[in-house]
């Protein structure tokens, strides 16, 4: 065995079997995105809220984290953004695969006629949202119920309260069912302003640091299922003020040869367990007729027009690699966001195993239980087209999951390179005042 086979199985066996709550902060990745430190932009790819289970099968809400880490009042402009797929007769909420599989509407299919519209279609729906914090201060909330107000809405009222924090509120996700994303960018506290960090052991690269924590609860049972992932930040550069359209929005450059924030990663590495192996884990259980562990990828661009509400677009082009150091490739396409389980990338959506058996991304193909995936955005001559990328891994089995399947979850390791750069457009907002 190779070193690199050798490293990869210790590494992707240490990884897999910690289920219930798998942090991504025990990852390193590149000074340039960072899911271990602060950043200006700090985005979470997927928050999940289904209280009812009719989308996904068992109620799901995700609880939101974040922190001011400054000694300094730090403000923010939040963007809680729908990527929900919808049938195209009745808005109700869908997924390819549940479509795939021929569900009924209202759980995860679509009547019949009608199709599952990919997310962002026609435009990006989105809803902002201002924050003022405090120093060093951390605030929670479920994405399903928002925030009315901030505990220390009146400055000195408030268990530690030293300062204000305004008329801030959080947005909550509007509709249930319903999977979306998270981009906050940090901003003067004055003129809200997009702006860098103001802590300098952080080398003024940003302030904001986050967790969102996926929920189920097993029904019948008093099994809680929970998994965890760092927000991933954007570190800022010495260049504000930000430029400005036309109408004054602000145009944010991530990357290229004047960047307001450090680029995006050229290439996102995902170190996974193939679909279907044969885990079994710390609480035992046998694997199923298919297998017991898939894992889901979820992707969302870098590149963004939030004050035009445009989808991006990108093709995405991935290169596996199994234990014995062979290649396979594929592609795929999205706009907006895309969440999909891995043998579904290169295969017709859903667990289907007559499918799934042939995918490249499938144990049965791979022979062997474990490997690494390198993803890489096909640039314009505009735009990089990068993308931002968090994993999760579903397993089956075991005596603390009779009824369903635990999780995981884990943020991705990032490789920085130079390129044009992409562009995150926003619009301006309201600072609550102290």
């Amino acid at each position: 065995m190779s070193t690199m086979t050798g490293n990869l199985r210790r590494a992707m066996l240490l990884g897999a079997v910690g289920l219930l709550v798998l942090a991504g902060a025990g990852r390193v990745v590149q000074a340039d995105v960072a899911s271990d430190k602060p950043g200006a932009v700090l985005i979470f790819p997927k928050i999940v809220v289904d209280t009812s289970g009719t989308l996904f099968g068992v109620p799901t809400d995700t609880e939101v984290q974040l922190t001011n880490t400054s000694n300094s009042v730090v403000a923010a402009h939040c963007f809680i953004i729908d990527t929900t797929s919808r049938c195209s007769n009745s808005g109700v909420a869908c997924t390819a695969e549940a479509a795939a599989e021929g569900r009924p509407e209202g759980q995860g299919g679509c009547a019949t006629g009608a199709s599952c519209l990919t997310p962002c279609t026609p435009k990006v729906v989105e809803n902002d949202f201002p924050l003022l914090l405090t120093k060093r201060q951390p605030i929670s909330w479920r994405a399903s119920e928002g925030l009315s107000g901030l505990p220390c809405g009146v400055r000195g009222q408030g268990p530690g309260c030293t300062g204000s924090n305004g008329t801030s509120y959080v947005a909550n996700s509007q509709t249930d069912p319903w999977v979306g994303e998270i981009k906050c960018v940090q901003v003067d506290p004055v003129s809200g302003a997009p702006t860098s960090g103001l802590d300098p052991a952080n080398n003024f690269g940003g302030d904001l640091k986050g967790e969102a924590t996926i929920v189920r609860h097993i029904p019948s049972t008093s099994i809680v299922d929970a998994r965890k992932y760092n927000g991933i930040g954007l570190q800022a550069t010495a260049n504000f003020p930000a430029p400005t359209d036309a109408n004054g929005n602000p145009v944010l450059s991530i990357g290229g040869a004047t960047p307001q924030y450090n680029g995006c990663p050229k290439v996102v590495i995902l170190d996974h367990m193939f679909d279907n192996a044969p885990v079994i884990t710390h609480w035992g259980g046998a694997p199923a007729p298919v297998g017991n562990v898939v894992t889901d990828l979820t992707v969302v661009p870098c590149s963004e027009d939030l004050a035009t509400q445009t989808p991006r677009s990108a093709t995405l082009q991935f290169l596996v690699y199994n234990e014995f150091e062979q290649r396979f490739s594929t592609s795929t396409s999205f706009s907006c966001f895309k969440e999909v389980q891995l043998s579904d990338i290169d295969t017709r959506p859903g667990n289907v195993q007559s499918n799934n058996y042939y995918s490249i991304f499938n144990a049965n193909v791979q022979g062997t239980m474990t490997g690494q995936t390198r993803i890489r955005p096909v640039a314009s001559a505009t735009s990089d087209r990068r993308v931002l990328a968090v994993s999760e891994a579903f397993f089956t089995g075991g005596a603390l999951c009779p009824n369903g399947v635990c999780s995981s979850a884990a943020n991705t390791y990032f490789v920085p390179g130079t390129g044009v750069g992409d562009t995150l457009t926003i619009y301006p907002g309201v600072v609550p005042g102290q």
